[in-house]
């Protein structure tokens, strides 16, 4: 599922984080905690609407791909050497 891919990701992510330190290896996940956290994200994912989200959720992703691009056009317009 996407939930699981996403709390995985972040799980890996928060991991190679905290990996220099060596006393939070031997930390160790119930799993019948992570069933918990998989089953209220599913009800929430339950609950939304998302038929009226997806296009406001476009838009915003849009408006920043947009302002990404326009960023990174200004940085390399800055640094060509064109007098």
């Amino acid at each position: 599922m996407i939930f699981d891919s996403l709390i995985t990701l972040i799980y890996d992510l928060v991991v190679t984080f905290f990996s220099p330190l060596d006393y939070l290896n031997n930390v160790v996940i119930d799993p019948y905690i992570m069933d918990s956290v998989y089953d209220f994200f599913g009800f929430v994912a339950y609950l939304i609407p998302l038929n009226r989200l997806w296009p406001i959720i476009a838009i915003y992703v849009a408006i920043h791909v947009w302002r990404i691009s326009i960023t990174l056009l200004k940085t390399l317009w800055d640094a060509l050497p064109i007098v």
